[in-house]
């Protein structure tokens, strides 16, 4: 056991100095005293002795002593606890701040030692507890992210022309160019984003009777990568269509100005509900966004001098030739004999 921690007599004085439950002014005081010095039990309001065994508790919050207190190597270090190790180091992490309406107290205990004084009364305040942080982090979330619907609209909105013109390239090379080069580029390069050559080299081998063969083997060759590759994804959807009805369904949550007004009015399920759809439609529009521009990379200069160059190698697989035009709007891609321009 580590050794006995001298705990003042000023802890173990009954602080009856909260009536009403304690507001988030006094948890941050809580918290940056934790913080700064690591010894919870020494803190002006905390009262040492140990709880009736059959009172009420709340359970404002958690904390973790700093990280010079932390771990087996610190365990002298550690905090005592007033239920069930008055004396001794108890706990370094996820203590509870813990008030006791019917005394008017706070003690700061181990994170489940209230449990060994009264099960049914700790289950009953850690499950409260974790539904009001739920509500807090519901809370924070929409009042940072509500009032940005209307700039997340108006990017959407920004690129609807740009994400147009990708899609109809991207319409024509994914349909078009199997059937210009006579070759499925989709298939060649999904797997890993390569480019690969074919060869042959010729050797020597022996069958089983001694005799020696001469043998063609095959090899494939990785050329480079390619980038954008979903450019040519047969199946993929427009990205335009898809980016429409993520603006539409972001306009029901575009309350302008008067977001947190509307936010005060709402139960906290229905906060519940309007975060995971904000958040959904919120990843949604990034994500789409994100995949037009990997797909524009598909056209990028270094990409289409890979391609152009992979093209004209004596081992590719097909024949392919690709440029952007004069007006360096259209592209253009060709088999053998054939041609399209977007």
């Amino acid at each position: 056991m580590s050794e006995e921690i001298d705990i003042p007599a000023s802890a173990w004085e009954i602080k009856a100095i909260f009536p009403a439950r304690p507001g988030d002014d006094i948890v941050a005081e809580i918290k940056a005293y934790v913080k700064a010095y690591g010894t919870p039990y020494l803190w002006r309001g905390h009262t040492h002795t140990p709880p009736p065994k059959d009172g009420p508790v709340v359970y404002l919050d958690e904390i973790h002593l700093p990280s010079s207190h932390c771990g087996e190597l610190n365990r002298n270090k550690w905090s005592p606890c007033p239920i069930c190790s008055p004396r001794h180091p108890k706990f370094y992490k996820a203590g509870m701040i813990a008030w006791f309406p019917d005394e008017q107290t706070i003690r700061i205990i181990g994170p489940e030692c209230f449990a060994s004084f009264n099960l049914e009364g700790h289950s009953t305040a850690y499950a409260a507890f974790r539904r009001e942080q739920e509500e807090r982090r519901t809370q924070a979330f929409l009042l940072s992210h509500l009032g940005q619907v209307g700039e997340a609209i108006a990017v959407i909105e920004h690129n609807t022309e740009a994400v147009k013109e990708i899609d109809r390239v991207r319409e024509i090379l994914a349909r078009r160019i199997p059937i210009v080069i006579d070759f499925d580029l989709w298939h060649h390069i999904r797997a890993d984003q390569r480019l690969r050559t074919e060869s042959e080299r010729r050797t020597v081998s022996k069958d089983r009777y001694g005799e020696e063969r001469e043998v063609v083997v095959r090899e494939s060759n990785v050329y480079g990568p390619v980038m954008g590759h979903i450019m040519l994804e047969p199946k993929a959807k427009p990205i335009q269509d898809r980016l429409s009805i993520c603006k539409t369904r972001l306009r029901l949550v575009d309350f302008g100005e008067k977001y947190a007004e509307h936010l005060a009015t709402l139960p906290s399920e229905e906060k519940r509900k309007m975060a995971k759809f904000l958040l959904k439609e919120v990843r949604k529009a990034h994500d789409l966004l994100a995949e037009a521009a990997e797909v524009k990379r598909f056209l990028s200069v270094e990409n289409v001098a890979t391609l152009r160059g992979w093209g004209k190698h004596e081992g590719c697989p097909t024949r392919l030739y690709m440029a952007f035009a004069p007006d360096g709007r259209n592209y253009g891609s060709a088999g053998p004999t054939s041609s399209i321009r977007p």
